[in-house]
């Protein structure tokens, strides 16, 4: 339990919003240590510590080394990205997200100190960090302010962040829920905790899941009975958001109705809007996107600069971490775009093959090299962060349907998509025609990812991989499906071809490694519940 307890009293962020050039920004600077009632004297008070917990997702002080490439949960998913078969590095650089990449990162579990340096420490660091904060905020439910809908809504977002925290936990250290529901989960903490308190064991997978629904759960009730007031702030859960959270829990769970039913509540936000064409190269560094549903915004002066995800993603300084180990797409999916009669925009994303004898493995025109995601403010590497878009909820919605063999429903949510990402009538017609060939059964998926789809299912999760490439953690994804990925296919451009570890269905090498730490602090846990290398 040592993790937990090194964050058992409450950090409060001096966190306000002013307004300055006709903007409202997120001020997240840590101020002290206070005491519960003083924390929740008013909703204002309650409201800076929830600030306090956004800023927790972006922050690089989760590990006592490698700070450079873990600066909190955007460093996380871009690891869960590269440990899978779409992303790559051009190059090995100076070594930052190797590890992830070659999937030896996972292994790395001593207790020397590569152990509190490594991937899996920052990780469970940062999670049970927000866990340990929002629980304080839970234990005051009904105890904050006199304003009962603003306070409402502030342990709205407290159950929703305990109830994301759990979630990204039991995704990246067990495997998906699905036939392991009774496989060792995580450790669950409802109650604020102290110097001393007994760490509580890995229990089930079940008992997690079963936790994080009623948390959801409690957070829709409170949202709802606050009036589903929208978000003030870009980086606040609301309902709506809350609603987002629902519909991934669903979705690895297989409970696809509810899937459905909860993605599209969380785009009635939005309108159901589906981001234009013009809006797909401006960088995914704005919160203001039209399909943004939740997003940090950041600011130049809290911009950890080169310990950043836009130093490591945009290659067009030299300065960059970026431009000498580029990240690029596979030559596999980017091939899946270009296929006879299509004009997909999101080509734009990323710079097409060489075809020439000469190969370009740094700077911005690396074969294959992303374009996606850039800096929004290039100097200092500054951008803020979407952690959730709409069109995540549409292919939800999608894939829930196409489980439900409603084959139809799912083909005209793809289309909605297609519409904007197509670019000329005769694409979409070829997309039509191409979709309408596809099977409807509802069949196990290939072994193998880098299969050409066959069924209007594998369609929607081929898109998934394209629209939401180098966002949501890759990974996660593999192990929900039970899939598994060659990287040593034919005229592959990978860099890291795997041959030590094993990428087949549900491996080990997929999973975050619980830390030496958690195993040296809390008895209830032994070093024989690790999880598997490989």
């Amino acid at each position: 339990m040592r993790t937990i307890i090194k964050y058992l009293v409450l950090t409060v962020f001096a966190a306000t919003l002013w307004t300055a050039c006709s903007e409202d920004y997120l001020e997240t600077n840590p101020t002290d240590k206070v005491s519960g009632p003083v924390i929740f004297a008013d909703e204002n008070a309650a409201q800076t510590t929830i600030d306090g917990i956004y800023y927790l997702l972006y922050r690089a002080r989760y590990v006592t080394g490698n700070t450079a490439h873990a600066y909190g949960y955007q460093s996380t998913l871009l690891a869960q990205d590269l440990m899978g078969e779409d992303m790559l590095l051009a190059t090995n650089g100076s070594g930052w997200y190797l590890w992830d990449y070659d999937l030896s990162y996972t292994a790395m579990i001593s207790n020397n100190t590569i152990g509190t340096a490594s991937r899996s420490y920052g990780v469970w660091n940062m999670l049970y960090t927000i866990i340990s904060n929002v629980n304080y905020i839970i234990a005051e439910d009904g105890k904050i302010g006199s304003n009962g809908n603003v306070a409402k809504n502030i342990v709205a977002q407290a159950y929703a962040m305990r109830a994301f925290a759990y979630f990204e936990l039991i995704q990246g250290f067990q495997k998906t829920y699905l036939g392991h529901e009774n496989d060792p989960g995580v450790p669950v903490y409802t109650e604020p905790t102290r110097s001393g308190d007994e760490g509580k064991p890995r229990g089930t997978v079940e008992e997690v899941y079963t936790q994080i629904n009623a948390d959801i759960q409690r957070a829709l009730e409170l949202f709802t009975e606050a009036g589903k007031t929208q978000q003030a702030h870009s980086s606040y859960v609301d309902y709506f958001v809350a609603k987002g959270f629902e519909a991934r829990i669903a979705l690895v769970q297989g409970r696809n109705q509810d899937a459905y039913n909860a993605a599209e509540e969380a785009r009635s936000r939005l309108s159901r809007k589906v981001l234009q064409p013009a809006d797909l190269t401006k960088g995914f560094s704005d919160k203001s996107l039209a399909t943004t549903l939740w997003a940090a915004e950041v600011i130049p002066d809290q911009s950890a600069i080169y310990g950043s995800l836009y130093c490591h993603l945009d290659t067009r300084n030299p300065q960059a971490y970026g431009y000498g180990a580029p990240k690029c797409i596979s030559n596999w999916l980017y091939g899946q775009m270009t296929k006879p009669g299509l004009a997909d925009a999101r080509l734009e994303w990323f710079n097409p093959g060489n075809t020439s004898s000469t190969t370009t493995v740094t700077g911005p025109n690396v074969n294959y090299g992303q374009k996606k995601r850039m800096a929004r403010v290039l100097s200092d590497w500054v951008g803020d962060f979407i952690f959730m878009r709409g069109e995540e909820m549409l292919l939800i919605a999608a894939e829930a349907k196409a489980r439900l063999n409603q084959a139809g429903d799912a083909k005209t949510l793809l289309l909605e998509l297609a519409g904007n990402r197509q670019t000329t009538a005769a694409a979409l017609t070829a997309y039509t025609s191409y979709l309408n060939g596809l099977g409807t059964a509802v069949t196990l998926l290939p072994a193998n990812t880098n299969t050409a789809p066959t069924t209007v299912l594998e369609e929607v999760l081929l898109q998934r991989r394209i629209e939401l490439w180098g966002e949501i953690g890759r990974v996660k994804d593999i192990l929900r499906l039970k899939q598994g990925y060659e990287r040593d296919y034919s005229g592959s451009n990978h860099t890291q071809k795997l041959a030590t570890y094993n990428s087949g269905p549900e491996s080990g090498a997929f999973l975050f490694k619980i830390p030496q730490s958690e195993f040296d602090g809390n008895k209830n846990i032994l070093s024989s519940e690790q999880n598997p290398l490989n």
